[in-house]
């Protein structure tokens, strides 16, 4: 799953082909919608696809490039250190399910997005938000019932289908029994019709 390309790299593509792709670079296209004097997002984007002629996706980069003064906005690096930034305890979290998942579940992906960050494996499975004390684990588990540890789904910040969440405060409550949760939301998710 390597070769799955995500928001980022799409950003890092299109930073890098820009001029061949739109006939501007990124810094001349900053430029245009300065000049146009439109700030809002969806201003911007409209503005792009129906007076420039670009597709959605690049003119949705162009338009979050532009909200974050030109930079990348989708840089997963930054992403997560923002996310993390102050929690030490939820990075801790972060870090340890990380590595767990590297062995037990090495096709699910970490996706960062502002608030979360998004476990994927052919589809959205679950995702990891974090509180001030550690981590949520959403998970998308279906009609499983909400026992132990294994609780509603709420303040995940993630996809509606992610229905359960395991509350997460010291690595070591990332165990065996958690990773067996993944493993039903993998193989749920990796079942289900596109």
């Amino acid at each position: 799953m390597d070769d799955v390309k995500n928001t980022s790299g799409y950003e890092r593509d299109f930073i890098a082909n820009a001029k061949a792709q739109t006939g501007r670079t990124i810094e001349e296209w900053m430029a245009v919608i300065k000049e146009s004097g439109r700030g809002k997002h969806a201003e911007i984007r409209d503005w792009l696809k129906g007076d420039h002629g670009l597709d959605h996706m690049r003119a949705t980069m162009l338009a979050f490039m532009h909200a974050n003064d030109g930079k990348p906005a989708f840089d997963e690096g930054e992403l997560v250190e923002n996310l993390f930034a102050g929690k030490d305890q939820a990075r801790a979290c972060y870090d340890a399910l990380k590595l767990e998942l590297a062995d037990a579940h090495p096709n699910i992906r970490f996706v960062p997005k502002k608030t979360y960050v998004s476990l994927d494996g052919e589809k959205v499975l679950g995702c990891a938000t974090p509180t001030k004390t550690g981590l949520k684990v959403g998970l998308d588990l279906g009609d499983m019932p909400f026992e132990g540890r294994v609780e509603k789904g709420k303040g995940l910040g993630a996809m509606p289908n992610v229905t359960h969440m395991v509350v997460v405060e010291d690595a070591a409550q990332i165990d065996a029994p958690l990773m067996d949760l993944f493993g039903v939301a993998f193989e749920r998710t990796r079942k289900k019709k596109k």
